[in-house]
């Protein structure tokens, strides 16, 4: 799969202006076939929000969980993404402008409001907005290992302004919260200290260092691995829920 997915990246970068209409059909096919980007979002399908609360997307890319979260959620709950990448960002709003259901804020999420710089990183034209950050340290080094016949001089980084707020601020009720922000979702949860203690909402988390782990563990949170169709004890390698015991035991018994 690993040897598939470079042979396949070292091709696209060639063909820069196929980028978007893959992102538009890979979305056509999931809302065709309703199957979710990634495995784990079938476990949305069990659970049982109330009208009043929503789910969160922090780190929206390319809208492709907003569409995950449309698939197995109730239609009548509200989906609210985050996405610092304006170039992106506003290549969702424009294919939600007419869903009711989905806000976009063009801010990144962290434990306090200040201005960065925001990188976004391109190869032969290629956009790699998946990877951009406020750090990036490694970046170029991580696409050299993954395309065939790299040549570094065909890599640059755009640098963005961007504003970074508090979850907190935003004053929502959320059942789920997506948190993937390549390695700052520690920052992300300390912003959100509040709003989780008063909601405890579910987590889904691509990365948990040592701080987010403490920060879970204080708050009464555990990991579970979603295996099978079953919410299962244990960190997965990916993306792993993290759940209150006590408030979501019907969903892990």
């Amino acid at each position: 799969m690993e040897l598939l997915k470079k042979i396949l990246r070292s091709v696209q970068v060639f063909f820069p202006f196929l980028q978007d209409a893959n992102y538009w059909l890979t979305i056509r096919l999931m809302k065709i076939f309703k199957v979710p980007h990634e495995y784990e979002f079938r476990a949305l399908d069990k659970f049982k929000p109330n009208e009043e609360q929503v789910y969160l997307d922090v780190g929206s890319n390319r809208g492709q969980s907003i569409v995950s979260m449309m698939l197995f959620s109730p239609e009548n709950v509200n989906i609210v993404g985050f996405e610092p990448n304006k170039v992106v960002c506003d290549k969702i709003e424009k294919m939600f402008f007419k869903n009711q259901r989905v806000e976009m804020h063009n801010v990144g999420l962290a434990g306090e409001n200040k201005a960065f710089d925001f990188y976004i990183p391109f190869y032969r034209n290629w956009m790699f907005d998946g990877l951009s950050s406020f750090d990036l340290v490694g970046v170029n080094q991580w696409l050299k290992t993954r395309i065939y016949g790299y040549d570094e001089s065909k890599f640059r980084l755009r640098k963005v302004n961007c504003v970074t707020r508090k979850l907190d601020d935003f004053g929502l009720n959320p059942y789920f919260i997506k948190i993937d922000v390549e390695g700052f979702e520690a920052e992300v949860l300390v912003g959100a200290t509040e709003t989780i203690k008063e909601h405890t909402p579910i987590l889904l988390l691509e990365c948990i260092n040592d701080q987010a782990k403490k920060f879970l563990e204080e708050n009464g949170y555990e990991l579970f691995s979603f295996i099978n169709g079953k919410l299962k004890s244990g960190r997965s390698p990916i993306n792993t829920f993290c759940l209150h015991p006590k408030k979501h035991a019907e969903l892990l018994s």
